[in-house]
């Protein structure tokens, strides 16, 4: 089984505005992997996008506009293929390089798509790199290392059950 550490944060900047699944005063759990925090903290001057589901629409809009990739070797592709590997985090630089790519994807395959579906992709794709251009996803070892208290490694969840 994947070893998982569970970081509890408050909403309060980080996760932000449209992206969040949850209300600013709910607790929102996200989940890396022991090698992601690993990653993490062997890059401490290296900022990470939160990739999860439990945060952000990326995984869906990456999903659907990989689709409409015919480089099988593209950006897009490969944050798609990371994603579906189950990894939540990814370089800042990358993810936002990936996320430009889909704009233009999307951009040369918008009229193969009905109207309304290729406006709401765009939107939200729009939507996403703003955000992620603003840092409202990124994760660092600092801002880790602050919520330290709250790493909890699931094994130690689980053996209290």
């Amino acid at each position: 089984m994947k070893s998982k550490i569970i970081c509890s944060l408050l909403c309060f900047g980080f996760l932000s505005s449209a992206l969040l699944q949850a209300t600013e005063d709910e607790q929102v759990q996200i989940h890396l992997s022991a090698i992601e925090v690993q990653e993490i903290f062997n890059n401490p001057d290296r900022f990470y996008v939160y990739l999860g589901k439990e945060v952000s629409i990326i995984p869906q809009i990456i999903a659907e506009i990989s689709k409409l990739d015919d480089n099988q070797d593209s950006l897009v592709r490969a944050l798609a293929d990371h994603i579906e590997g189950g990894f939540v985090i990814g370089y800042y630089e990358t993810v936002l390089q990936s996320l430009e790519q889909a704009q233009v994807v999307l951009q040369n395959n918008a009229d193969t798509l009905d109207k309304k579906k290729a406006f709401a992709l765009s939107e939200s794709l729009n939507e996403i790199i703003t955000h992620v251009a603003a840092n409202n996803l990124s994760l660092n070892a600092e801002m880790l290392a602050f919520l330290k208290d709250s790493l909890i490694s699931e094994n130690t969840t689980d053996s209290q059950k």
